[in-house]
């Protein structure tokens, strides 16, 4: 799952079509179902994920439109970066973690709660 995040520049929304997705406000974490729209203002702290062992899909909606494609694209090469490599590639995708060398790590989310 994903430590919580925020970006500076823009706003992200989900909107959970089936399922239930997991997600934090940057204050807790709760179930969002089928239905729920969940919005997150530039600098809001967030995190999302599924923790239900079940199929979730959801929507997500960048604004301004960003081009995620890269970011999306570039998350599986994470582990193999420098420390100094993955900060440069949150901040060059306006990606800002709790723990910006770690990045979108499964602590925070096996603790239950943001770090």
């Amino acid at each position: 799952m994903v430590s919580p995040l925020a970006y500076s520049e823009m706003t992200e929304s989900f909107y959970v079509v089936a399922g239930t997705l997991r997600v934090c406000d940057g204050r807790r974490w709760f179930d969002a179902s089928a239905g729920d729209c969940f919005h997150v203002p530039p600098g809001g702290l967030h995190s999302f994920g599924n923790q239900s062992g079940e199929p979730v899909d959801f929507l997500m909606l960048f604004i301004p439109g960003a081009a995620r494609e890269g970011y999306f694209e570039g998350i599986s090469h994470l582990a193999g970066m420098s420390d100094e490599e993955r900060i440069a590639f949150f901040v060059h995708h306006d990606s800002y973690f709790t723990d910006m060398a770690k990045g979108p790590a499964a602590q925070s989310w096996q603790a239950g709660s943001p770090r």
